[in-house]
């Protein structure tokens, strides 16, 4: 579709088009969205730290992907003379800051603040970034960039639709965390929080249950709802073993590295390894295997949490495309405990066919018809026990398969999951 007037400028330091982590695809996915849809996308990208800087890699992936990305990072000083040495000044100061702080600290680690994400740097070229493409809409990726929205001037900013996507509601993800004995990214409470989300005019939320505390905390702002819209290849669909009882099934996990990641695989794997495959299952068993992908991989190995001599249990690592991953397993399992937010993988696994064994924690957000095809377990026995129904139930296998399949192309297409979105930008005529 050809491009419109209206221009999107979206602020992100995710590199989104590497579709790594479940952030990452939802963004991607958004960007697609709105490109397929006329709107002109400008992805203006801070690559402030080691781990998202540009590299070969990312500039092919953004060729492929046909975006439109402003680089920026910590180390781009403005060319005009004067703004230099203020940019130099600034930069010096926010070090000595920095080094301040973490000699206060001493050996313990410091949880940066939301204070701690306005960087002096960013602020100057986000307005440059504003002057030279004149968005009709910002798009602010996490509450942590809120502070971008300063640089629009009292008299242009009636004149520009300003929207934050959440993710999460991240002082209940701080507060979760820590209760867990797990460090989290930032530390803010609700009112920070509310504060940041009260400068924008739309707050998009991840699922409806966070869009009710949305609407509370930033009342004067319109709340609407986008979850995770995940296109998906035809011959996805239809596992290769699912329905073959002599064949092996295979139960898929992917996930990215962090605490609750870490943990539900954890338990996964030592509840998998306990349950036998050892000489101990009956004799008309079937077979399986568990089939683990992603940066979670990387932990897992580094741990040892899989034995070397395992032979059910195998590490692919990352996956370059998502269809790679799903093409090779029947079932999907997350037996995640806690965090916030929608389970993207959990999306990702009902979006491309796959049965779900999942927690009650996992279901939250997801669509209220999703228990047509997902078993939902309480504990690890539960789970063990929804493992072993579906290894030698073919009827019960086959009903939650054509129930994935059904609600992937109802519930989880770009036109369902981000018409709410779409709706206030043509309000304001694209």
């Amino acid at each position: 579709m050809k491009s419109s007037e209206h221009r999107i400028l979206m602020a992100t330091d995710v590199p989104f088009w590497r579709r790594s982590t479940g952030a990452q695809q939802r963004m991607a996915s958004l960007v697609h969205f709105l490109m397929e849809n006329g709107f002109t996308v400008r992805t203006f990208y801070l690559g402030q730290s080691e781990s998202n800087q540009f590299t070969t890699d990312d500039q092919r992936l953004i060729n492929e992907q046909s975006l439109d990305v402003d680089r920026r990072s910590s180390d781009q000083p403005p060319t005009n003379r004067l703004k230099m040495l203020g940019w130099y000044f600034k930069a010096v100061a926010n070090q000595f800051k920095t080094w301040t702080q973490a000699k206060k600290a001493g050996e313990n680690s410091v949880t940066p603040t939301l204070e701690d994400f306005a960087w002096p740097w960013a602020i100057s070229a986000f307005r440059e970034s504003v002057t030279s493409f004149r968005p009709k809409t910002v798009l602010i990726q996490y509450v942590k960039l809120a502070y971008l929205i300063g640089v629009l001037k009292p008299s242009s900013r009636s004149q520009v639709k300003c929207i934050i996507d959440t993710h999460d509601i991240l002082h209940l993800r701080n507060e979760c965390f820590k209760e867990r004995g797990h460090p989290h990214w930032i530390e803010i409470s609700r009112d920070e929080e509310a504060a940041a989300l009260q400068k924008f005019d739309v707050v998009i939320a991840i699922q409806k249950e966070e869009a009710r505390l949305f609407e509370a905390m930033a009342p004067g702002a319109k709340t609407i709802v986008c979850g995770h819209a995940q296109p998906i290849e035809p011959s996805v669909n239809g596992a290769q073993n699912s329905y073959d009882p002599s064949g092996v099934l295979s139960f898929g996990y992917l996930g990215s590295l962090n605490a609750s990641n870490s943990d539900a695989i954890e338990s996964l794997v030592k509840d998998w390894l306990s349950a036998g495959g050892k000489g101990e299952e009956p004799a008309n068993d079937r077979p399986a295997k568990l089939l683990i992908a992603g940066e979670i991989c990387e932990w897992i190995s580094e741990s040892g949490v899989v034995p070397a001599d395992c032979d059910d249990i195998k590490l692919l690592g990352r996956v370059d495309k998502l269809q790679e991953f799903y093409r090779q397993v029947d079932v999907v399992v997350n037996p995640v405990e806690f965090g916030t937010g929608l389970k993207i993988k959990n999306v990702e696994a009902l979006a491309h066919g796959k049965p779900l064994i999942t927690t009650l924690h996992g279901m939250i957000g997801l669509p209220v018809n999703s228990e047509s095809a997902a078993e939902v377990v309480s504990d690890s026995d539960e789970m063990l026990a929804a493992i072993e129904s579906l290894k030698n139930n073919q009827e019960k296998l086959r009903s939650l398969t054509e129930a994935a399949i059904e609600l992937s192309s109802r519930e989880f297409s770009s036109n369902h999951v981000y018409k709410e979105l779409k709706k206030v930008l043509v309000k304001d005529g694209s």
